[in-house]
């Protein structure tokens, strides 16, 4: 229901795991979701409880904290708090090259 049965109007990214999708919550939390790209593939439940494990133990002030997930005979989902200004990739990347840029200044 978040993410209106994952509709591609709420498609917001797509990675590794799979797509990655923002909804809303009944108490109106915004949320983010990631949907495996194919729970039932060899080594997809592997990945999935990899990720989950992985995710919970790294608790730090700047990286997402997972608020859920959801796994089912056909899907495997993960809940973060949705979190705007593009993906973490795309905020890393433009740091780097800030950081590239002021140094050619210096120099």
């Amino acid at each position: 229901m978040a993410t209106n049965n994952f509709t591609s109007k709420y498609l917001v990214g797509k990675g590794g795991f799979g797509n990655v999708y923002k909804g809303c919550l009944r108490d109106g939390i915004v949320v983010a979701v990631k949907r495996l790209k194919d729970g039932n593939a060899i080594g997809g439940e592997i990945q999935f409880q990899t990720e989950v494990e992985m995710i919970s133990l790294a608790v730090h002030m700047n990286l997402l904290q997972l608020y859920g997930f959801c796994m089912t005979a056909s899907e495997r989902l993960l809940v973060y708090l949705y979190m705007s200004n593009n993906s973490v990739a795309s905020r890393l990347k433009a740091k780097h090259m800030d950081s590239q840029q002021r140094q050619v200044h210096k120099g």
